[in-house]
């Protein structure tokens, strides 16, 4: 899935096909679907408690499907998505007179953002340590230089479209992380450490 995504995607860069109306259209699709896909089987009424609770990561499919290849920069299109799990967690019962914030710290949620990041930096993950098949190049910096032991050059871009593709930027998010972190033994305790790390100067979303 990523492979296919991210190559095809650096072929379209290369090339000069990409452009902000096909992030755009794919933006739109996402939420265009998601309302009425994404918890086809609840009732937006559904009490949080339930076993249909919206925090079943199976229900993001639509929402988070190859998002190292479509996720926008644009705030705009960063709101537009968010969007979508802040109107289905206001709907559910008993959360309609809840900040955002609010919800998500009673469903134990994150950010559609945040998310986002601890995907990209997922993937990160496993192309460093050799856990998937991906033919993107990894350029470590100095081992001299300030951060983990796995830290990666970021190479100047003029162009945004090249400035926030996947390999560029994940880049200041992966350099931030400590060694203890970088070298974790799974992929499983890797996520897990992600969650407790702040990325607030990482995200755009606010309550």
């Amino acid at each position: 899935m990523y492979r296919s995504g991210l190559v095809g995607l650096e072929l379209q860069l290369a090339s000069g096909r990409m452009s902000l109306l096909n992030l755009n259209g794919e933006v739109m699709r996402v939420c265009m679907s998601s309302p009425f896909k994404l918890n086809s089987d609840i009732r937006p009424e559904t009490n949080s408690n339930s076993n249909s609770s919206p925090t079943n990561p199976d229900r993001y499919t639509l929402l988070e499907f190859s998002s190292q290849v479509w996720s926008p920069h644009y705030k705009y299109l960063i709101d537009k998505i968010e969007s979508v799990q802040r109107y289905f967690t206001k709907r559910l019962f008993g959360f309609s007179k809840l900040s955002y914030y609010e919800r998500l710290i009673s469903l134990d949620l994150d950010t559609l953002e945040r998310r986002r990041l601890i995907y990209d930096l997922v993937l990160c993950y496993k192309m460093i340590h050799g856990r998937c098949d991906i033919s993107l190049p990894v350029d470590y910096a100095c081992r001299n230089t300030r951060g983990n032991y796995l830290k990666l050059n970021k190479h100047f871009c003029s162009a945004d479209v090249r400035k926030y593709f996947f390999s560029c930027r994940v880049v200041d998010a992966w350099n931030s992380l400590s060694d203890d972190v970088v070298k974790s033994p799974s992929v499983a305790n890797f996520k897990k450490q992600l969650h407790s790390i702040n990325w607030d100067k990482l995200i755009t979303i606010t309550w």
